[in-house]
């Protein structure tokens, strides 16, 4: 039997290197686990097996096939990022107040404020404006996240569109974006997001680099060594995407490269 992954980052990787090569259930498996890495840590057999569209046994042989014991070994790799990205001790910071609805809703402004004031500490002038330089001097510009950036990408998305740039959305189904992507080459640019080293780990970013594409990476960390700019994004302490934090970003991107192509604007 094969050696399973030894990490989420490898699992990750092995998934999107599959991914053109597997049967349609498999890939239905596949595709769900890299766009939904929390339900998969979190969701029991039979509840996975339905998100996925397919019956729970498939996921069983699913791991099977990836050199693990069953399902439950599979899953306890996705466990490991909640882990990761709780606060120490691992569990998920308390919720302020008496736990009514208002202190929830009290509880995840605080924590979407501390991640913009993250965000204003870790990007850089510099790195913004190597980022906006790339973007309004790139030909095609590609975008690729998480099924949560995706507001913030449109939003990206439309306002490049806007300035006239030519904008790509990647399909989340790796097997439809690699073609895309494989036809980016010098003069095209990449904006790649990804919320820590899960996400990160499968894009051929490097890869992608040495074919002359500005990589343009938005992450708590910097994966990429050939990446052309990295917009360093704060994690939120209760652990889930900082989802206002990266559109403010986003925003504060296409300003940027706005103010290059639009001087006078």
């Amino acid at each position: 039997m094969a050696q399973p992954p030894r990490d989420l980052g490898a699992l990750t990787a092995q998934l999107h290197a599959r991914l053109p090569r597997m049967s349609r259930v498999n890939r239905a498996i596949a595709s769900y686990l890299l766009e939904h890495p929390g339900e998969a840590a979190l969701q029991p057999l039979t509840a996975l097996g339905a998100a996925c569209g397919v019956h729970g046994s498939s996921l069983v042989r699913f791991a099977q096939g990836l050199g693990f014991s069953g399902f439950k070994e599979m899953q306890a790799l996705f466990r490991t990022r909640l882990a990761g990205s709780a606060p120490p001790g691992g569990a998920m910071a308390p919720l302020p107040g008496d736990g009514s609805d208002h202190a929830r809703l009290r509880h995840r402004i605080e924590a979407e404020i501390a991640a913009l004031e993250g965000l204003a500490r870790n990007v850089g002038a510099g790195d913004l404006s190597r980022a906006a330089d790339l973007l309004a001097a790139a030909d095609v510009i590609c975008l690729s996240g998480p099924g949560a950036a995706a507001p913030a990408l449109d939003e990206l998305r439309r306002r490049l569109s806007v300035l006239g740039r030519r904008c790509l959305q990647l399909d989340r189904d790796w097997a439809l974006a690699r073609p895309v992507l494989d036809r980016l080459g010098a003069g095209d640019a990449l904006v790649a997001v990804g919320w820590n080293h899960v996400e990160a780990a499968g894009l051929p970013l490097a890869e992608t680099a040495t074919r002359g594409v500005a990589v343009i990476e938005i992450a708590e960390d910097a994966h990429c060594q050939g990446a052309a700019a990295w917009l360093s994004l704060p994690p939120r302490p209760d652990g889930e995407p900082p989802g206002a934090a990266l559109l403010i970003l986003m925003r504060g991107l296409s300003d940027a490269v706005a103010a290059r192509l639009r001087p006078s604007a």
